[in-house]
């Protein structure tokens, strides 16, 4: 079965998973502006609270997506496209007319041709700790350090916690067996068991976290009238499976 990708116009299910997420490690998620005396790229706040941006852990989704489909369907672009150059997949549509139909990872987290399925909100902190680390900037030409090159980069210290919650958009991540569907259990397994990680400097030892289900709600409409299933220990055995 494929997905109808074109289908925001319609309510099949929805799925509203409320998440808990925690460090192992620093986490940097930066502003990209220079706003608190020397330390630079500060990481980025609300109301002088540190947050995930809802687009890194999108960001971070798609990524493992773009991985995983790479690896099990290959490199054709009618499985996973270049995101990074929207062109190529807007000839690909203007070429193949009627019969054009997104990659699989653009059905599921949208792209130049289709809408998302997938929508995350922020994450707020609920408890945290700022910190700074001294580091050197390095000559990538000479491989050595930078002569009196020294900056701070700050992190939000291991052992805070956000909450978010994600919505899922007729995709049926528990009911059906779609490739679509089953891409995204994939990814929600990698989440949830910490293999996703996020930020800057991920490659020194930065941005390992664990994510938690706190609840998973399906929606439907059943004879005009929404719906609503508790699904949390079905999702759960699905992570674990």
């Amino acid at each position: 079965m494929k997905l109808p990708y074109a289908d925001h116009h319609v309510l099949r299910v929805l799925y509203r998973i409320c998440i808990e997420i925690s460090n192992d490690a620093p986490l940097s998620i930066r502003s990209g502006r220079t706003a608190y005396g020397t330390v630079d790229n500060p990481v980025v706040r609300v109301h002088g609270k540190p947050y995930i941006p809802g687009s890194s852990l999108k960001g971070a989704l798609r990524s493992e997506a773009e991985r995983y489909v790479r690896t099990v369907y290959g490199e054709d672009p009618r499985y996973v496209c270049n995101i990074l150059d929207p062109n190529i997949e807007l000839e690909r549509k203007k070429s193949e007319g009627n019969n054009y139909i997104p990659c699989y990872v653009c059905r599921i987290f949208g792209g130049p041709t289709v809408a998302s399925h997938i929508f995350f909100e922020d994450a707020y902190s609920k408890s945290y700790s700022i910190e700074t680390r001294r580091r050197v900037s390095i000559n990538r030409i000479t491989g050595s350090q930078h002569a009196g090159r020294l900056f701070d980069v700050e992190y939000v210290a291991p052992g805070a916690i956000f909450e978010t919650e994600m919505e899922i958009k007729n995709i049926d991540i528990i009911g059906e067996d779609s490739e679509e569907a089953k891409i995204l259990r994939y990814v929600l397994k990698s989440f949830f068991n910490g293999y996703v990680k996020l930020g800057s400097m991920k490659s020194v030892g930065l941005g390992s976290i664990k994510a938690k289900l706190k609840k998973a709600t399906r929606i439907t409409i059943d004879k005009g009238k929404l719906k609503e299933e508790d699904v949390t220990s079905q999702l759960e055995n699905i992570l674990r499976s």
